[in-house]
């Protein structure tokens, strides 16, 4: 165990190896950043005008928002869920027409719930 403590310490006082230590700290902490950093969504505010948030904000408010429908999924929620999405698909169209405060408030929370329904009737549509 001392021989293995003295070629560790050998090697810990190469430059090279202070060089390379450096450089694995500094890439740790850009990696770690550029998640963030990229992360963004859009809101509607309280008068009406969309809100981008980036960054760690915008973390939170998703954080938050699916606080809503964590937890278990049980066949009530689920059932709840498909009626809520079926009924604005079925006033607006598409998702692409439901206005987005609304598609924010009632329908971003649930789609993950919603994944398996939302494929499996895409995929028999195409075939």
């Amino acid at each position: 165990m001392r021989l293995f403590r003295l070629e560790v310490k050998r090697i810990m006082k190469s430059r090279r190896t202070l060089t390379l230590l450096a450089a694995a700290l500094l890439m740790s902490i850009v990696m770690a950043y550029l998640p963030i950093s990229f992360e963004s969504i859009n809101r509607p505010g309280e008068d009406g005008k969309i809100i981008e948030l980036d960054g760690l904000p915008a973390i939170q408010f998703k954080r938050d928002y699916y606080e809503k429908t964590a937890g278990n999924i049980t066949p009530q929620k689920l059932a709840e869920a498909l009626r809520t999405y079926q009924s604005y698909v079925k006033e607006y169209g598409t998702l692409n027409d439901v206005p987005l405060d609304i598609y924010i408030e009632n329908i971003m929370a649930i789609r993950p719930m919603l994944r398996f329904f939302l494929n499996f009737g895409y995929r028999q549509q195409k075939l």
